[in-house]
C-alpha cells in the first residue's frame, strides 16, 4: 500500500491532539490484553463485564473479541495495520481509540497515530531518548511493556502473555484461534508453536527478551499462572479481580 492509499483510509477522520504522553496518570493502572489462550478462562469468568471502563490497550487484534472498544490499539508490524485500516480509521474517528505504532515513515501522513522509534536491540532500548522495546522477535507484548513503563504506570497487568501454548505440540496458541477468518485477523503466531519453541521442546532463548524489565518487576503482574514468562509474579483471574474492586 502507497503513501497515497494510506492517506484515502484516513481521509474522513477529524485531527485530534493525542499528546497523552508523560502527562501524570490519573489511573495508575493498565491491563494490556494479549492474545494467549489464557484470555479464555477470564472470559468465562466474567472479564469483559469486570474490566470495562478500564485502560485497556489492545495488542494487535485483540479488540476483535472486544464487546467494547479499548483505550488504544498497539501494534509494531505495518501489516496488521493494513489488513485493518477501516476499522481503526472507525475507532480513531467516532471512538476516540488511541493508535500506537511502531515507527513507519508511511504513517507520517497519518497524525492519528502516534508513532515510536522502538528497537530489537537491547543494548539500543533507551526510554530517555524515546526509544521503546520489543526485543529480537519483533513483539507488540514487549513494546506495550515498555510503553506503559515510559509512561509512568505503577501496576501493569499482563493478561494472554502465555508466550505460546503449553509445548510444542500443543497448537492452540491464541484465544481467537478458532476465529482468524471470520474475523479477519493477521496473525502471524497463530496454531504456530514452532515460533515459541525450540524443535527439542524446551521455550525459546527470546522468552528472555523480558529481562530487559527486570529492575520494573514488582509493577508488572502477569495473570497466566502457566506463562512460561517467569520473571513476573503471577496471579490468576480470581485473584486479578480481586485487584479491580
Amino acid at each position: 500500500m502507497n503513501d497515497q492509499a494510506l492517506n484515502n483510509g484516513f481521509c474522513k477522520i477529524q485531527k485530534q491532539n493525542y499528546s497523552f504522553l508523560r502527562k501524570p496518570n490519573t489511573d495508575k493502572k493498565v491491563i494490556l490484553l494479549g492474545a494467549g489462550t489464557s484470555v479464555k478462562e477470564g472470559i468465562e469468568k466474567g472479564l469483559w463485564e469486570k474490566i470495562k471502563g478500564k485502560n485497556i490497550w489492545s495488542l494487535n487484534s485483540m479488540y476483535k473479541i472486544m464487546p467494547y472498544y479499548p483505550s488504544r490499539v498497539i501494534w509494531v508490524d505495518r501489516k496488521f495495520f493494513t489488513n485493518n485500516i477501516t476499522e481503526l480509521q472507525t475507532m480513531a474517528q467516532k471512538h476516540k481509540v488511541k493508535l500506537i505504532a511502531k515507527k513507519n515513515d508511511r504513517y507520517n501522513i497519518i497524525p492519528e497515530i502516534k508513532q515510536y522509534e522502538v528497537t530489537r536491540e537491547i543494548t539500543q532500548y533507551n526510554p530517555e531518548k524515546k526509544i521503546l522495546y520489543s526485543g529480537r522477535m519483533g513483539l507488540v507484548g514487549l513494546f506495550a511493556i515498555s510503553l506503559a513503563l515510559y509512561e509512568n504506570y505503577d501496576i501493569i497487568y499482563l493478561l494472554g502473555y502465555d508466550w505460546g501454548s503449553k509445548g510444542l505440540e500443543d497448537t492452540r496458541t491464541h484465544v481467537y484461534q478458532d476465529k482468524i477468518k471470520d474475523l479477519h485477523i493477521y496473525s502471524t503466531g497463530a496454531g504456530r508453536p514452532v515460533v515459541y519453541f525450540k524443535p527439542n521442546g524446551s521455550v525459546k532463548d527470546e522468552v528472555k527478551d523480558f529481562n530487559a524489565f527486570i529492575k520494573y518487576k514488582n509493577k508488572i503482574i502477569n495473570v497466566s499462572p502457566n506463562s512460561h514468562i517467569d520473571l513476573f509474579r503471577k496471579e490468576n483471574y480470581d485473584e486479578f479481580f480481586g485487584h479491580l474492586v
